[in-house]
């Protein structure tokens, strides 16, 4: 584990994937306010900061999902 946190290719894709998802969750919330006519600039960036921090602490503890080899299917000839 130590050994991929210290690869700097880990954090460029985690960091990706953070951004993704601070931009999904900042759009969201610039909607969701738009809809209730309220406009709160420091829920929408704290929101946005914790799924930041949701995200990098996800792809640290579970890791990356591309990282995760998918099983080799098989193919005896059975139908």
């Amino acid at each position: 584990m130590l050994k991929r946190l210290t690869a700097w290719s880990f954090w460029d894709r985690a960091l990706a994937r953070a951004l993704r998802t601070a931009l999904q969750g900042f759009l969201g919330s610039v909607a969701t306010c738009s809809v209730i006519q309220e406009i709160d600039p420091v829920a929408i960036l704290s929101g946005t900061a914790l799924a930041v921090l949701v995200s990098l602490a996800n792809s640290v503890i579970a890791g990356l999902p591309e990282d995760i080899p998918e099983p080799e299917e098989t193919d005896d000839g059975a139908l």
